[in-house]
């Protein structure tokens, strides 16, 4: 008898998973996630909607190469900045003069974070032929939304998934 229910058990939950993974795959933004390129190719996918040709790839991995690096270094500062902060917290006495200074030194940061990707995207501009432009210009919109309606971060663990900031 015993026998009997667990194999009844296991089918229900089988059922249950398959149920949820149905619903969890109808939803329209998992599905695109699951339809987009992956992040790690050799080719980035701005480049192949815009069809750059050889010259203009060796300058767009020269120019993303040296984005994220700069990236990197920034997040690096932010993160040690975040870290002092959060020490802060268990500081029984603390002083509001070095947490101001603290979080301006962050929001600094990130500011410079918003200049450098706003220059990235001025770079890959500047390296479209007068054809490419209107579309980059459409691209770069929807990259700049997609980037903001996510959270902060994100790209990072795109990055780790990768292997490497450079990869990407």
């Amino acid at each position: 008898m015993r026998k009997y229910i667990t194999i009844i058990l296991i089918g229900l939950l089988v059922l249950i998973n398959i149920f949820l993974l149905f619903t969890i795959l109808k939803d329209k933004k998992v599905k695109q996630a699951f339809d987009r390129p992956p992040v790690c190719d050799d080719v980035p996918h701005m480049a192949r909607r815009l069809h750059f040709d050889d010259k203009q790839l060796l300058e767009l991995r020269e120019i993303r190469s040296d984005h994220f690096a700069t990236i990197q270094d920034i997040h690096n500062n932010m993160d040690s900045v975040r870290l002092l902060i959060s020490g802060e917290l268990i500081n029984a006495s603390y002083d509001q003069a070095r947490i101001d200074s603290l979080t301006a030194r962050l929001g600094k940061l990130h500011a410079d974070f918003e200049y450098v990707t706003f220059q990235h995207f001025r770079d890959i501009r500047d390296i479209c032929k007068d054809g490419q432009k209107g579309q980059f210009d459409t691209l770069a919109r929807r990259v700049m939304r997609f980037k903001h309606e996510n959270r902060p971060g994100q790209h990072r663990m795109h990055r780790r998934k990768c292997g490497g900031r450079n990869r990407r």
